[in-house]
């Protein structure tokens, strides 16, 4: 398809929606990949701390979906479409992708915030915002142990670090105490 029938179809695809909240699966990869990276360059500008960008790849990956805002689609014969992903705090992460992928992405029927995709259950809002103590306990898997883990699981990985080392025991008398 040429570039202006590409844009045709995009605001066709878009036409009478104010606010234009696309989504993709979590295993379309290279979209995935692009996110990350994008995210990546915004935590080394400054745009987004680290935890706040742990904390939108978690609800990507607890709904299996990313949500993207498309802004626009600039170029002539070469078309870029401009998305952000926004996180619960409003910081706007940029992402470039190419116009066919906006152009088969489903809608994402509403705004994250108005689908509730932030909230959680208090449960689980204690996954959400884990950050791992300062306890001593170090890894070198990659990624780092609080970004896979949940609060219990690291619990039951400590656990077994420690029944490895010897110090299990030691470990279970500091918690009766």
């Amino acid at each position: 398809m040429d570039s202006k029938t590409i844009r045709k179809k995009l605001n066709d695809k878009f036409d009478g929606i104010s606010h234009k909240w696309i989504k993709f699966d979590l295993e379309e990869i290279e979209i995935l990949e692009k996110v990350k990276l994008s995210i990546k360059d915004a935590i080394n500008d400054k745009k987004i701390t680290n935890f706040d960008a742990r904390k939108i790849i978690k609800h990507f990956k607890r709904h299996e979906f990313i949500w993207l805002k498309f802004k626009s689609c600039s170029g002539r014969s070469h078309l870029i479409c401009t998305c952000e992903v926004i996180d619960e705090k409003n910081s706007k992460i940029e992402v470039k992708l190419l116009p066919a992928a906006v152009l088969y992405a489903d809608l994402l029927g509403g705004t994250p915030k108005g689908l509730k995709l932030f909230k959680l259950s208090k449960v689980g809002q204690s996954d959400i915002d884990w950050v791992k103590p300062d306890d001593g306990i170090t890894d070198e898997i990659y990624p780092p142990i609080e970004e896979e883990m949940t609060r219990l699981g690291y619990e039951l990985y400590k656990m077994t670090f420690l029944e490895k080392q010897g110090k299990l025991n030691e470990y279970v008398e500091s918690l009766k105490n």
